[in-house]
């Protein structure tokens, strides 16, 4: 378990900008950099990096300029969407047989 499951939004907002500018610095890229890269208000990158709100535009954009497609591969994958269908088809069967 890593933790994540026990935070709210808002500290999970905060801990997906740190690990956005700890990725950042591993890339050696200052922020007007990545702003310019990712077509974003450099803002915008100090606001999604600080876990004060952003766009899912702006993290799109900001984890393809840092070319770490792994992100968003992660949270589109289509494994997940497979995951939901069964566990919905899952609870859709348990439900029927509890009706019966």
């Amino acid at each position: 378990m890593s933790g994540l499951e026990f935070k709210s939004p808002a500290e999970l907002q905060i801990e997906l900008g740190k690990r956005l500018r700890r990725l950042r610095l591993q890339r050696n890229i200052d922020q007007r950099t990545l702003a310019e890269k990712a077509g974003v208000a450099l803002t915008a990158l100090q606001k999604l990096e600080a876990g004060r709100g952003s766009t899912v535009q702006t993290l799109v954009r900001t984890l393809k300029a840092l070319n770490y497609l792994e992100g968003i591969e992660m949270l589109a994958h289509g494994e997940s969407a497979r995951f939901v269908a069964k566990h919905e088809t899952a609870a859709a069967g348990v439900a029927f047989a509890a009706a019966q």
